[in-house]
């Protein structure tokens, strides 16, 4: 065999290897954000316009979290929090616009707690959403998180 012949096709066959090597990690590490931040990837697809950047975006954020020091509340906050959880619930019918507020600054308490940084809604829910469905906080996101007082 001509040695041109055979390194062109040492390298086409070495390039559609790579090629395809490429495409199976693509798709493994998709289908692991997909995975793991569930509907909170079609929102970042949506939002970003595209799949590679809401995958840069999820990536960026997952290692951000991972670098936070996450713990678990102790058992009298996890008490604590409940309780005051409640206490909302049952003043939520009589004054929902400072049922809401507290809220959440309750929220906010507890990812304190949990060690999460203080930031603004949108910051503290991608945190969460960050974290294995499991692990995580469910939290229902409403457009724009705007408080009765805040949409006025």
């Amino acid at each position: 065999m001509d040695p041109k012949v055979m390194w062109t096709s040492i390298v086409i066959v070495a390039v559609i290897v790579a090629a395809t090597v490429w495409l199976v990690v693509e798709r493994r590490r998709r289908r692991r954000l997909q995975q793991r931040f569930g509907p909170e990837y079609q929102r970042a697809v949506q939002e970003t316009g595209s799949v590679r950047r809401a995958d840069a975006t999820l990536e960026a954020r997952s290692k951000r979290v991972e670098r936070l020091q996450i713990r678990p509340l102790s058992a009298t906050d996890a008490a604590r929090f409940v309780e005051a959880w409640r206490q909302l619930q049952t003043r939520f019918v009589e004054t929902p616009e400072a049922a809401v507020n507290e809220a959440d600054r309750l929220v906010g308490e507890v990812m304190h707690a949990r060690g999460y940084p203080l930031g603004d809604f949108d910051q503290r829910a991608a945190d969460i959403f960050s974290r294995p469905p499991t692990r995580r906080l469910q939290l229902s996101r409403c457009p724009g998180h705007r408080t009765p007082t805040s949409a006025r």
